[in-house]
């Protein structure tokens, strides 16, 4: 939150933040769910969740 908040100068991404995070604690837990059923063991979880912090930061 820290890095667009000093990136987002007139604020237009800042204000979406709530709605992002509140999306991520929807759609996260569910994603990491389907991981586990398919077998696929808390490296796959892992591996998403880094993956997603990357795409997070180079849309921004």
């Amino acid at each position: 939150m820290s890095t667009v908040a000093n990136i987002d100068q007139p604020g237009k991404f800042s204000a979406l933040m709530p709605g992002a995070q509140g999306l991520g604690q929807i759609v996260g837990p569910n994603l990491a769910a389907s991981l586990l059923v398919m077998n696929l063991g808390y490296s796959a979880v892992f591996i998403m969740c880094a993956c997603t912090a990357m795409l997070m930061y180079l849309c921004i």
